[in-house]
């Protein structure tokens, strides 16, 4: 396959994007739509990516995907890191870690700014893999990696199931290639990808959150996921009021239903308002892997209080 053609199918897997699709949301390399493009905010207590030492962030966000967690970190120094980890399966064994970076350095970013790819500089430390490469005006660190253990994936060599991708520039002015592998090898070497652990024991929670109440018009179900994630693609976004009437209605246990609230609609079809068929639909959607394990487990718990 020629240079070229690879560049583009790597930045394909890289974006997970092609062309005439919905350019405000993330789709796979197969076109399964992800989510929305848009970051949200968080606080050092509920990011998963704790460091060892001086903490080198200056702001965290993350993107709610049905197939995997996504984080981005703005560094103090303007650099970025972005750490994936699927739900379930593992990353493709198609391409090698170098290579993503080299489908990284061909797009305009890079090129504008001089920088080429050179695989004799790519460099190891650990897990980590980069590349350091500098221009008569910019000095650049370029990072990809994949590590962990893939859950349930049919593919023996599939990789692991997360992914760390870095990058920034610097004015060739600024910054010598040296200090700058220097600054950043030391920022990704005392990073740590443990769920949050290490932030949890650093930072106090931030102030109660008000819930986040969600109706899926497809199951007829309702649901509240737990912060900082809001409702998954194709959930409602519900008030705590309609949430507490379709509690109500749904539920034989609660005291006498109340009417269903006009914000929530009703089921699409009769065949689908029954329990058995909303089940069904569920975990199809699970097999799908449409959904994380928790809101799996929260709609399946809402079918069942309504049987």
């Amino acid at each position: 396959m020629r240079p070229a053609v690879i560049a583009t199918v790597l930045m394909l897997a890289l974006c997970g994007c092609t062309l005439e699709r919905d350019p405000n949301k993330q789709y796979t390399v197969m076109g399964q739509e992800l989510g929305t493009r848009t970051f949200r905010d968080i606080d050092g207590y509920d990011s998963k990516v704790s460091f060892i030492g001086a903490d080198p962030v200056k702001r965290r966000e993350i993107q709610n995907f049905t197939d995997r967690y996504r984080e981005r970190i703005t560094l103090k120094n303007n650099g970025l890191i972005e750490y994936s980890k699927l739900f379930r399966g593992g990353f493709s064994p198609k391409f090698t870690d170098a290579e993503m970076i080299e489908a990284v350095v061909v797009q305009p970013p890079y090129k504008d700014r001089g920088i080429t790819f050179d695989r004799s500089k790519v460099r190891n430390a650990g897990s980590l893999v980069y590349l350091v490469q500098s221009s008569a005006t910019h000095t650049c660190f370029i990072a990809y990696f994949v590590f962990g253990t893939a859950s349930g994936e049919s593919r023996q060599e599939a990789r692991g199931n997360q992914e760390v991708g870095s990058s920034i520039c610097y004015p060739a002015t600024a910054k010598t290639a040296i200090d700058l592998e220097r600054e950043m090898v030391d920022i990704l070497s005392r990073a740590r990808y443990d769920d949050g652990a290490g932030n949890r024991m650093l930072y106090a929670p931030a102030p109660t959150r008000s819930a986040t109440y969600c109706y899926d018009p497809k199951l007829n179900v309702v649901s509240t996921p737990s912060p900082p994630l809001g409702c998954v693609i194709g959930d409602q976004q519900i008030t705590e009021e309609a949430f507490n009437s379709w509690r109500k209605t749904h539920n034989p246990n609660e005291a006498r239903p109340s009417p269903p609230p006009s914000n929530v609609p009703a089921p699409a079809s009769a065949p689908n308002a029954t329990p058995s068929a909303r089940l069904k639909e569920l975990e199809d959607a699970n097999r799908q892997n449409l959904l994380t394990p928790a809101e799996y487990q929260a709609k399946r718990k809402a079918i069942l209080d309504s049987m």
